[in-house]
């Protein structure tokens, strides 16, 4: 009796002040998809190529993003940072990335395959994705980013022995960083005829971390 008595003055002191109860804040819907897992590659040019993805991967990175290009190809990662820098919504840049959270920053790896089954390979360690709220809708944000590089001295030849294979390479898993997919369009995403990023890759971007 007593507990009806305390609501019944609760809610009449809400009537009467006028106040509506409604739900607040921002309340994710569940993921669509299952997280991100696994790693995406680059095969030699003379390999089977990879199956298409599509325009776009499942995540993206919590700009503004900083690319580790003291690392191995520092100044291809450079180049290809700038390039991507030209997309509305987003900036990329290069350098030492003091002061970035990790979450932002891409880090530079290397493995070696002997087989030379890819060039190179991009994902976030560990699979670590948040389901968040950014660029005005809900994805996966990559934790930890890292692009892989492929050292074995079997992939000279086969990836790295011209400038514009290691461009390719460093353009084409920078991309996926940012959240590109493989395709089969004019861009650094498609084929080896392309070093850098396109015009279209740029473009797709600009879509990506815009509203």
């Amino acid at each position: 009796m007593i507990k009806r008595i305390i609501v019944g003055i609760a809610l009449a002191a809400t009537f009467v002040a006028g106040a509506t109860i409604r739900p607040s804040g921002i309340h994710p819907p569940e993921p669509p998809t299952a997280k991100p897992s696994g790693l995406h590659e680059i095969k030699p040019p003379l390999a089977l190529s990879t199956a298409e993805a599509g325009i776009y991967e499942q995540w993206v990175m919590a700009g503004p993003v900083c690319v580790k290009s003291n690392a191995i190809y520092g100044a291809y990662f450079a180049r290809a940072a700038s390039t991507f820098n030209l997309a509305d919504g987003l900036t990329v840049v290069s350098g030492d990335c003091a002061g970035y959270p990790v979450r932002r920053i891409v880090q530079v790896g290397t493995y070696v395959d002997h087989a030379v089954g890819s060039c190179g390979k991009t994902g976030s360690y560990n699979n670590a994705y948040t389901w968040s709220y950014v660029y005005g809708k809900w994805i996966w944000v990559a934790e930890r980013m890292i692009v892989w590089i492929n050292v074995a001295p079997e992939a000279g030849p086969a990836c790295f022995s011209k400038s514009t294979g290691i461009a390719h390479v460093v353009s084409h898993e920078l991309g996926h960083a940012l959240g590109l997919a493989h395709n089969s369009d004019s861009s650094v995403m498609g084929a080896w005829a392309w070093y850098w990023p396109t015009a279209l890759d740029v473009s797709r971007v600009s879509d990506r971390y815009t509203l």
